[in-house]
């Protein structure tokens, strides 16, 4: 039985394509002596990489990074302790996501390729991490807050859509109704096809996202076993 995620991996596919489809559009519309479809083109552009950058940061913050133990918030609270000399005090830290951090520290290459390629190309290439593409473990990550990875990707993706997809269709249209036949027409018609159906694939993705990290949860004791003990095909 097969648990790959085949539209997600399609949406990871997808991802560098729409984006450099993108950057074509704008060199194009230059060569071509079209300002301003030049300019809304660099425009989404510079929207993909501020959403890219936002989401690594964010994502880095909540899964990557060290927190305060419910202790020393707690002596916080009471102001028993300062949050500087918890800061200090290993006692007083823990890993942000520790079953995401035993995924990494056995799939770091993976980890770091799809950090590079989500930060220059589109962010949903971060999706690799779940899509269990052909069951391989380094494409099957797990998280301690599952439910908090799975409400960025909501967020983000319903941005994505609004910002960068159907940004893209105006555009793509209004361009294949004032320019004629050449490679930036064909350009056109390359962006209002991959918007679409990113679109599509995506509002798919979002309603069944819950289905598709449930192997991550202790609900999923197949898959959450892999991570106790360390088993991975």
């Amino acid at each position: 039985m097969s648990y790959q995620s085949s539209i997600t991996s399609i949406l990871v596919f997808l991802a560098p394509l729409q984006a450099l489809a993108t950057v074509a559009q704008w060199v194009l519309s230059y060569l071509y002596n079209t300002m301003t479809h030049m300019y809304l083109a660099m425009c989404v552009t510079a929207i993909i990489l501020i959403v890219n950058c936002a989401y690594m940061w964010q994502f880095q913050k909540k899964f990557r990074t060290m927190r305060l133990t419910k202790e020393a918030l707690d002596k916080i609270k009471r102001k028993k302790l300062t949050s500087s000399e918890a800061w200090k005090n290993p006692r007083y830290q823990e890993l942000a996501d520790p079953k995401f951090e035993l995924w990494y520290k056995r799939h770091k290459g993976i980890y770091y390729t799809s950090v590079a390629f989500s930060i220059l190309f589109f962010w949903k290439v971060n999706k690799i991490l779940y899509s269990r593409f052909y069951n391989y473990g380094l494409f099957t990550a797990y998280w301690t807050k599952a439910k908090e990875y799975r409400n960025l990707i909501n967020w983000y993706g319903l941005v994505t859509m609004i910002v960068v997809d159907l940004f893209l269709i105006c555009i793509g249209i209004t361009g294949l109704l004032h320019i004629p036949w050449n490679q930036l027409f064909i350009t056109f018609i390359e962006t209002v096809v991959l918007s679409i159906v990113n679109i599509i694939l995506s509002s798919i993705e979002l309603y069944r996202l819950q289905d598709y990290l449930e192997y991550t949860t202790d609900k999923d004791k197949r898959w959450s076993q892999r991570v106790s003990s360390g088993y991975d095909d």
